[in-house]
């Protein structure tokens, strides 16, 4: 006799209905606040459970109702059913959390943004928000258009004085100007940010950086890569390549201070460029170095560099040189090793606050040097900070000027390879002879003529004497030996020196490396070279006509008689 199903096993019905009332009632309290998902689930859901019951025609009111022959397939259906319902119920239940989760977080965002602009809306007036760098090209209307217009108007130099015989140079800046502007106006990213700048410091030295690249034609020309590698669009002019800024006070005036960065120096040596020097750079008033060696560069150094300004605007409170010059900080100048030509502008050698020039290696003709009465009657001086002046391998005329040797902190003065010509000053009647910081003279294969002064061998300074392939006469002087003879090099052959070696002519001359005495119409006993030579330095070359049969004589020569 069959046992009934107890209730606890069979009364699925009742199970399945608890189930729906628990699901109803989070469907209501989620949909109390408008945040729930519609009651469409719970419905669907019921409406499995009821088609589970009411497909068995033996059911009545949900429970199953105990028959023998049917009681092993009974329960096993019973078994899979409520299996089904309750993966329906944890479907359901899974729907109405992820539903309320993605509902409250669309109001919590939407409540965020609203406290951020509120927050924005109330910052205090000098607490400006972070700025974020632009990403798209900038928009061109007709005010930023006619705004640029009118700023690269007062940068530009018009009537530019080209002296040079490369007549491409004139074409080369006018292309470079177009292309300048044009990148400010359509890929500057930074554009409307320096335009609003009420100094314009930033505008100026941004659009004359962008000139200056086009106008160098940098990479040898290669406009793509200059705007790839080294025009950021993105970036502000100070984290350029090559360039160097420091910050400065750009405006004072009784009330107020404004401070920005500002281009120090600019460093494109060896950069393959192959185009010229625009005038405007003249505008980067708050420059000190200079630097575009070793590349291909032609046409002139700009005389517009050197002009002096016009009146600026006296209620700005800056130092007093600002206002005579325009690149009153300039004290490096290098454009040696280019195929720069024309003259050297003569208001270079004025520059208030110039202590590097390095002018070697280029196609530069013309007078090298302003003489004193060019600097008398343009009632100006040299500036007094001159350490190393190298004019070197170039086709300069004219002397050398007394004002040289007057230069207390000069270092170095290397002339050689020129077309120089006159005599040199007379230093032995100049007060303190040679500059006591003077290290190197060479002024080998020129025109020079005249003696040689005593001054030159009396320093306790000079180390290095070049003076050879010249035309220097005259005898060699009787000097007053040093203190500490510091001379390294002497060379004087290839002159037309004359009479007798003195006597003592460089035999104090402990720290001698090389003498050169050759090819002269000398007589006498060279000495020099003699000294027993310091630990650190192998025996000195001393040259001199002493053949056999030579009127001079040579005691440590060796086998370098000429």
């Amino acid at each position: 006799m069959l046992r009934p199903i107890p209730e606890d096993e069979s009364d699925h019905g009742a199970i399945l209905q608890a189930s729906l009332d628990s699901i109803s009632a989070a469907a209501d309290a989620a949909s109390l606040d408008g945040n729930g998902p519609s009651r469409s689930v719970i419905s669907a859901a019921s409406a499995v459970l009821a088609d589970g019951r009411d497909d068995d025609p033996e059911s009545k009111d949900g429970l199953i109702k105990p028959k023998r022959k049917r009681r092993r397939r009974s329960r096993r259906w019973a078994y899979w059913r409520s299996l089904l319902v309750m993966g329906i119920v944890v479907v359901a239940a899974v729907v109405i959390v992820v539903v309320i989760l993605v509902t409250t977080d669309g109001s919590v965002e939407e409540e965020a943004e609203t406290v951020t602009t509120d927050q924005t809306a109330t910052l205090a007036p000098n607490q400006a928000p972070v700025a974020t760098t632009p990403t798209v090209a900038p928009t061109i209307d007709p005010d930023t258009l006619s705004t640029l217009d009118a700023l690269v108007g007062d940068i530009l130099v018009a009537g530019q004085k080209l002296d040079s015989s490369q007549p491409q140079v004139e074409n080369i800046l006018e292309e470079a100007r177009a292309k300048a502007k044009d990148w400010i106006l359509t890929k500057d990213l930074l554009r409307d940010e320096i335009l609003a700048d009420p100094t314009l410091v930033r505008f100026t030295q941004r659009y004359v950086l962008v000139l200056l690249m086009y106008s160098m034609q940098l990479n040898n020309g290669d406009v793509e890569s200059i705007e790839e590698e080294i025009l950021a669009a993105e970036e502000t002019e100070c984290s350029w390549s090559g360039i160097f800024c420091d910050d400065a006070i750009v405006e004072q005036t009784n009330i107020t201070t404004i401070q920005l960065p500002v281009i120090r120096r600019i460093h494109w040596g060896g950069q393959s460029a192959i185009g010229a020097l625009p005038p405007e750079v003249r505008s980067l008033v708050y420059l000190q170095e200079f630097n575009v060696s070793f590349n291909d560069l032609q046409g002139p150094i700009p005389t517009e560099w050197f002009d002096t300004p016009p009146p600026r605007n006296t209620t700005v409170l800056v130092p007093e040189v600002e206002l005579q010059y325009y690149l009153p900080y300039l004290y490096l100048v290098d454009v040696g090793f280019n195929n720069l030509d024309g003259s050297v502008p003569l208001g270079f050698w004025s520059c208030p606050s110039l202590r590097f020039v390095y002018l070697s290696n280029n196609v530069f003709t013309g007078q090298a040097l302003p003489s004193e009465e060019y600097l008398k009657d343009a009632e100006s001086i040299s500036s007094p900070f001159l350490e190393d002046i190298w004019i070197d391998n170039n086709s300069l005329t004219g002397g050398i000027p007394r004002w040289i040797f007057s230069l207390a902190n000069l270092k170095s003065f290397i002339a050689e390879r020129n077309l120089l010509d006159g005599t040199l000053p007379d230093l032995d009647n100049v007060v303190g002879g040679l500059p006591a910081t003077m290290q190197v003279l060479d002024l080998s294969f020129n025109n020079m003529t005249g003696f040689l002064p005593a001054a030159l061998f009396e320093g306790d300074g000079l180390n290095y004497l070049y003076l050879d392939n010249n035309q220097f006469n005259g005898k060699l002087p009787t000097y007053e030996p040093p203190e500490i003879p510091v001379l390294v090099d002497v060379w004087l052959h290839n002159n037309q020196l004359t009479g007798k070696i003195p006597d003592a002519f460089g035999a104090d001359w402990s720290n001698l490396a090389e003498f050169r005495l050759q090819t002269n119409q000398l007589t006498g006993t060279v000495v020099s070279g003699c000294l027993e030579p310091l630990r650190w330095m192998e025996n000195p070359l001393v040259e001199a006509d002493c053949l056999n049969g030579s009127p001079v004589e040579c005691v440590c020569c060796g086998s370098n008689c000429l």
